[in-house]
């Protein structure tokens, strides 16, 4: 039998057991034991056992491919794993160069870089039987000889294609977004900046580790502080936070960039880190102030015109909006009007007609100016003239009616006043039995 014995130093070793009774003895109490040292034939099974099962561990892996391979890159190995991942089986694949399963940009990359004689991590595209390129990310290990020279090269890799093309689509999407991702060493005092974050920055800033003054140094000197003030209050609170500053980049250009963060806490449970994303907001910015200069704008004429400029809703004409000029035209306050329809103010004579025009418009999209009369809060009614049209989204969908409304009681007064006038002239030549007639200083008829 085999036992397991500590030694003085406190090593284990292996013997081996063997006992036999004492023939002299009758009584057959006395026992002969032989002991011989086994431990190295108990190291050589084990390990005989582990590598068997690391073997077997490595050829089951249907997750992980295997090889190995000679310095110049012929492929002396492969695990079975290749015909699931690749489409080959291993006698296909032994005996052929690395470089024949490579995308042709890699095989590039690898000449340019040494190739794959040493201990290295790379994503590169394998072709699959069927055509297509997969993605692998690989680690290889260089195997060394008794005199230090490089004999085989293990590579062990993975298909992350799905984990490319993920991030394919998120570099795809910060770049459409204009977002790229940062981290800040608070102990170090260094940045670092993602690819695209460097792209919209026109590359004014390092590949790996930044030191912060550098990049504060594009920060615009205004808004400085700004930035300083946030990074305190992330060291001090230790909670995450947002903020927007104005960047200046080498060609003179300034960027608006908003940036949010959330704080890594060190071993001490003190902030470690900041990690964020950076996303330039400069078009949105403009767009913004734009937007206010137009509606600036179109307060000052709204507030300033003698018309009626109003919104209204498609259903039912509800005011959205009335200029100040309710006050004057019609005795309401704005604020009495919106909420309320636009047919409510009309003359009981006059809503049908103009309820007939917009049942109309809906099918042409286009309302032609109307005259109307419209209640004063004083129970008279004024006469009004109004130009409307349809506001339409992106989807061609009416949203809303815009409308600009004047008072024409005076024209109105007046076009009565010569009609009637015209009516007198006219009875006054068929009514008068006399005969009457015009002539010139001639005394041409």
């Amino acid at each position: 039998m085999d036992q397991r014995f500590s030694g003085r130093d406190g090593h284990p070793f292996w013997l081996s057991l063997t006992f036999i009774p004492a023939q002299e003895e009758p009584s057959g109490r006395t026992v002969i034991v032989y002991a011989q040292d086994v431990t190295d034939s108990r190291i050589a099974d084990q390990l005989t056992v582990d590598s068997r099962d690391l073997y077997n561990l490595f050829i089951k892996d249907d997750q992980s491919m295997i090889s190995f391979s000679l310095p110049d890159g012929t492929i002396t190995f492969i695990s079975p794993s290749s015909y699931s991942q690749i489409g080959y089986h291993p006698e296909e694949v032994i005996g052929r160069n690395r470089a024949e399963f490579y995308h042709l940009e890699d095989v590039e990359a690898v000449n340019s870089s040494g190739g794959l004689l040493k201990n290295d991590i790379s994503i590169r595209r394998l072709r699959h039987k069927e055509g297509q390129y997969l993605w692998f990310e690989t680690s290889f290990h260089m195997i060394r000889g008794e005199k230090g020279e490089i004999t085989r090269i293990m590579g062990i890799g993975r298909n992350v294609t799905r984990r490319k093309h993920s991030e394919e689509a998120l570099a795809s999407a910060q770049r459409v977004a204009r977002i790229g991702s940062w981290g800040w060493d608070l102990v170090k005092g260094r940045i670092t900046f993602s690819e695209e974050l460097r792209r919209i920055l026109q590359y004014s800033v390092e590949t790996g580790q930044v030191n912060q003054e550098a990049f504060l140094a594009l920060v615009h000197p205004e808004d400085v502080r700004i930035l300083q003030e946030a990074v305190e209050r992330a060291k001090g609170l230790g909670e995450p936070g947002n903020t927007a500053y104005r960047m200046i980049l080498p060609d003179g250009e300034v960027l608006m960039v908003h940036v949010q963060w959330d704080v890594i806490p060190g071993p001490e449970g003190r902030p470690a880190q900041l990690f964020g994303m950076m996303q330039d907001i400069t078009e949105r910015m403009h767009m913004e102030e734009q937007l206010r200069e137009s509606e600036r704008n179109f307060r000052l004429m709204s507030e300033n015109s003698l018309d009626l400029i109003s919104r209204h809703a498609i259903k039912d004409s509800i005011f959205l909006y009335c200029s100040p000029a309710s006050r004057s035209l019609l005795g309401y306050e704005p604020e009495e009007m919106i909420g309320t329809s636009a047919y409510d103010y009309l003359h009981p004579d006059d809503l049908e007609m103009i309820l007939n025009q917009m049942a109309e418009s809906e099918d042409s999209g286009l309302i032609p100016p109307a005259s109307y009369r419209y209640r004063h809060k004083n129970g008279t009614y004024v006469w009004f003239e109004t130009n409307s049209r349809y506001i339409f989204d992106a989807q061609g969908r009416k949203t809303e009616i815009i409308a600009v409304g004047r008072d024409i009681t005076e024209r109105k007064q007046f076009e009565s006043k010569l009609q009637e006038n015209e009516q007198r002239y006219k009875s006054l030549f068929e009514y008068n039995p006399a005969a009457v007639y015009s002539m010139n200083l001639q005394g041409t008829i």
